[in-house]
């Protein structure tokens, strides 16, 4: 078989990597810190969706929490607001997802996944798009 007239065929891109922070609803998987990296057990239970307006929901465990964020570039600054006051169990990530989360600094995409800088080099978090 042989192709003739092949270079005025139209090219059709095949899919892309999502690159966008609002509309879907990330999931944790990972933080890399100087002192060792911390495997998240179970991803579906800290999740983050930021909306087109400013704000983002955050799943931490057995809390939900309100986030008002601002991005600029390629930096991200979250304020987290008020949350559930639930007590999760001890063995719960729940609050090294939320100071992690409010020490983000910048965003960033690579091969599909979230990266999240911290302050200073204290880490980085690594999210991916929650399969539902």
């Amino acid at each position: 078989m042989q192709a003739t007239d092949a270079e005025n065929l139209a090219v059709i891109a095949g899919p892309t990597k999502l690159e966008t922070l609002q509309l879907v609803t990330w999931q944790w998987f990972a933080l890399a810190e100087p002192a060792g990296m911390t495997a998240v057990e179970t991803p579906q239970n800290y999740t983050i969706s930021f909306d087109d307006q400013g704000m983002a929901a955050i799943k931490a465990d057995c809390n939900n929490v309100a986030v008002e964020y601002t991005t600029d570039e390629d930096s991200l600054s979250m304020n987290l607001v008020p949350s559930t006051m639930v007590a999760c169990s001890p063995d719960s990530q729940d609050q090294l997802f939320l100071a992690s989360l409010e020490q983000t600094a910048v965003y960033r995409f690579e091969e599909g996944d979230l990266f999240f800088d911290l302050d200073e080099g204290a880490g980085i978090m690594r999210l991916r798009i929650l399969d539902e």
